[in-house]
């Protein structure tokens, strides 16, 4: 590894019951940076035995607590982090409702709230209020912001009643309740939106975002770019690979070109939510997958440079 990683310097992910991990993915990190309902501020948790420990694996570049085969940090981030007393970025993954159920996220329905994740909630918000730097979070990566009863009460009470300036949101979505939700958010709260797509046609849409409608998405992904038009925040979009859709993926780029996207992602499914053998099936980006090839003539023949995009490729 010639550079260093920022994200354990950077990034704060807020998990079930309150575990963090210095990272945008927390399953991206083996070790967890302790419980945020143990820490009264920020500045005390950047100060624990804990974080300090997974920092200094950066800084010493051995990375004894990350999943570096996962993340795909590639070791070109040359400068040296710094020391510091809050996040840039907090990803809020502390309740998992969600009206869909993708496959390459989880095997069941889920739309059920713990006493605890409104506990967990409640306690970072009060440490938001005491934040003095500009500060993004990332709602949610874990669900839907806007299926959860939980998320959903939290930005629109956000948006009555701003924590401060210094506080924005990056809304993570299936895209499917925009529309309807829209009109209870203050915009000026919101710094990014970030749908996910996994599919450029109705019927794969139906397998990788089961039970969800395309002509759905679409629709609320119309409205919410002609909203972007009036208040000019970022809208991202994300596609995770696997079998069933990569033969789309110049659809999508494609798709996310005409709504006027600012940027797009590309992710590799991962096993987080199905035996090791369905995950095998799925996984056509691994070299011995039966479509590997098919995969990798289909990466070559896209026209990357004939989008006026930006580019995230994650995980691999």
């Amino acid at each position: 590894m010639q550079g260093y990683c920022g994200a354990p310097f950077e990034s704060l992910s807020i998990g079930i019951d309150g575990a963090t991990f210095l990272c945008s993915c927390e399953g991206w990190m083996t070790k967890s940076a302790g419980n945020i309902l143990d820490y009264k501020s920020f500045k005390e948790f950047y100060s624990s035995p804990t974080v300090l420990e997974i920092q200094q694996t950066i800084l010493d570049k051995t990375y004894s607590y990350c999943n570096l085969n996962s993340c795909g940090f590639n070791g070109n981030e040359s400068s040296r982090p710094e020391p510091v007393n809050s996040p840039d970025k907090i990803f809020l993954t502390y309740d998992r409702s969600c009206q869909l159920q993708c496959p390459s996220c989880r095997d069941e329905l889920i739309n059920t709230v713990t006493s605890k994740a409104y506990q967990v909630n409640k306690h970072v918000e009060k440490l938001l209020y005491d934040i003095d730097k500009d500060i993004c979070v990332n709602v949610t990566g874990s669900g839907d912001p806007f299926a959860s009863k939980l998320f959903r009460n939290l930005i629109y009470k956000w948006s009555e009643n701003p924590l401060s300036s210094y506080v924005k949101l990056e809304l993570q979505t299936n895209g499917l309740m925009l529309k309807k939700c829209w009109p209870n958010i203050n915009p000026s709260i919101v710094d990014i939106i970030r749908i996910s797509f996994d599919a450029a046609t109705k019927e794969t849409y139906s397998k990788t975002r089961f039970p969800g409608n395309f002509d759905t998405l679409l629709e609320n992904v119309s409205y919410i770019a002609d909203q972007r038009k009036k208040y000019n925040f970022t809208l991202m979009a994300d596609f995770v690979i696997q079998t069933d859709n990569y033969l789309e993926m110049a659809d999508y780029i494609k798709i996310c070109t005409d709504f006027g996207f600012d940027q797009i992602s590309f992710t590799v499914i991962q096993p987080w939510a199905m035996p090791q053998q369905v995950f095998k099936e799925k996984a056509v980006w691994q070299s011995d997958h039966i479509d590997y090839e098919k995969f990798i003539t289909n990466l070559r023949n896209i026209d990357y440079n004939n989008y006026g995009l930006g580019w995230l490729v994650d995980g691999h």
